[in-house]
């Protein structure tokens, strides 16, 4: 038998709760349903401030201050309400001089600011933004008072559920956002901007369990952090890119210190490190595989360290250095010192233009493989048996198209690290033409969507999430999508290889 709800076990939050199947939740339209059946009545602000007509003005703003309402009704001698007298209408006026015993029915809005208790809540709520008004003053079955109806209690009972959620994402796991992820493609929402507005909510939570994990050191006994600092988001996070089970990819940059502090700011950023890793974890995101963490020195230095590090990878140019450079120069600072991240990327951007060849190695890994297009045109799949007949988009298409963008933009001194960002910078520095700019985004946005509904279909399905696209059921429109896009990625790499003085493979 199913267990009554308690303080230990509460009723599931309806707003939440899962669409058939139990992956999808149903927040965004069980809020709008729920709104598009409210009354005016049950949203408004009840037992609301009252004056008769024929008060004067001055008594009515003493009605006001009293009751800290932005609005009261006018209610005639047969206490019918007759109009509204706003607080933003009275210091309007009093811009005009007018007489303070003036009579509240000669300045009040008249019966176009009231409406009935039980019209329909988003007929009010769209009147109010119509009509420009603050309130409407609400009445009852007969004309009497009965509430008052702000703009913000119009649109709360739609709106305050998805903020719930939007708030909750990332700390309940991994579950909530995949969902909120899901929810927005199956609304049919631009795969692009879902994952820039998800970009921006994890950079929000990172930014708030930063904060956290420094107010309960403090707590602790570790006292302030001895430096300023920002946290550094990597690799598909930093460009807002991520998709639907993004693993961690941060570190951190450090305000530069005396060398005999390191002992001291180390041991501190070490337990802070530990700290923000696992709360991440905790919040749906895995440990790096790779170790590219702040709890690794590698990831985790001062502005000073950090410069001289991106200059030895620059020099030395190693399998390993171009590997982490792929993860690295998509970094964006989030909370705190942000300006640390600013200094870093200028020095990046110094190094990139004292070392030219670092940037040519970093291209060459993307120029030199070639796009899986046979001899007349058509999608060849995978080397070896187990994904003969499938691509892997994100080998094949994500890492060349952004990578080579990338390396691009930092040729040609751009500070964005989204991959639409850098190009749009680059056309408009004519490096890249118009209308091949143009067609770029658009295979972007393409590839986007078919990565997005791949990982979604590999969700819904129970399965691993994953990157292979099976070649056997794409539609005639979808290979076609596909061919052009590994096209433009062929004529990228030329683009890059003229760039960079190379020879394509």
């Amino acid at each position: 038998m199913a267990e009554a709800p308690s303080a230990d076990h509460p009723a599931p939050d309806p707003t939440l709760a899962p669409a058939p199947g139990g992956v999808i939740p149903a927040f965004a339209p069980s809020a709008l349903l729920s709104w598009l059946t409210r009354s005016v009545g049950e949203a408004a602000m009840p037992d609301p401030s009252v004056v008769p007509a024929g008060t004067p003005l001055r008594g009515a703003i003493a009605v006001l201050r009293r009751s800290d309402a932005p609005a009261c009704l006018v209610a005639g001698a047969d206490g019918r309400a007759i109009g509204l007298l706003c607080s933003d209408t009275l210091v309007r006026e009093a811009m005009f001089h007018v007489d303070p015993a003036t009579p509240v029915e000669r300045v009040m809005q008249g019966p176009a600011a009231l409406i009935g208790a039980g019209e329909p809540l988003h007929q009010a709520a769209a009147r109010l933004r119509r009509e420009g008004r603050r309130a409407l003053g609400v009445v009852d079955a007969d004309g009497r008072p009965d509430g008052l109806l702000t703009a913000e209690a119009a649109l709360t009972p739609m709106l305050a559920p998805v903020a719930a959620f939007v708030d909750r994402v990332g700390l309940p796991g991994w579950a909530d956002r995949a969902g909120l992820w899901a929810a927005l493609l199956r609304d049919g929402q631009d795969p692009v901007a879902v994952q820039a507005g998800i970009g921006g909510m994890i950079d929000a939570l990172v930014a708030r369990l930063s904060e956290g994990i420094v107010r309960a050191m403090g707590e602790a006994g570790w006292g302030e952090p001895p430096v300023r600092f920002t946290v550094l988001m990597m690799g598909s996070g930093g460009r807002h890119e991520s998709f639907l089970h993004p693993d961690q990819d941060n570190g951190l940059i450090l305000e530069d210190y005396p060398d005999e502090l390191h002992g001291l700011v180390d041991h501190w950023f070490i337990e802070f490190s530990e700290r923000f890793t696992r709360a991440l974890a905790a919040a749906g995101f895995p440990l790096c595989r790779g170790h590219v963490m702040a709890t690794n020195p590698v990831w985790r230095k001062s502005i000073s360290q950090w410069r001289a590090q991106v200059a030895g990878w620059a020099h030395r140019r190693s399998l390993q250095s171009v590997m982490w450079a792929d993860i690295f120069l998509d970094f964006r600072a989030v909370g705190g010192a942000v300006e640390l991240g600013e200094a870093l990327r200028h020095a990046v951007l110094e190094v990139c233009a004292e070392q030219p060849n670092y940037l040519k190695q970093l291209s060459w890994e993307h120029v030199r493989h070639d796009v899986p297009l046979g001899l007349f045109g058509q999608l060849l799949g995978e080397p070896g048996a187990e994904h003969h007949h499938e691509i892997d988009l994100k080998l094949r298409a994500t890492l060349p198209l952004v990578g080579l963008i990338r390396t691009l933009a930092l040729r040609n001194g751009i500070h964005a690290t989204g991959t639409l960002e850098r190009l749009r910078a680059l056309i408009a520095a004519g490096r890249v033409s118009d209308g091949f700019g143009v067609m770029l985004a658009e295979d972007f946005a393409i590839l986007t969507a078919m990565r997005a509904r791949q990982q979604l279909a590999d969700l819904e399905a129970g399965r691993v999430i994953g990157n292979h696209l099976a070649l056997a059921g794409l539609g005639e429109r979808e290979r076609k999508r596909l061919v052009r896009l590994f096209r433009s990625i062929d004529t990228l790499r030329r683009v890059a290889a003229q760039e960079f003085g190379g020879r394509l493979g």
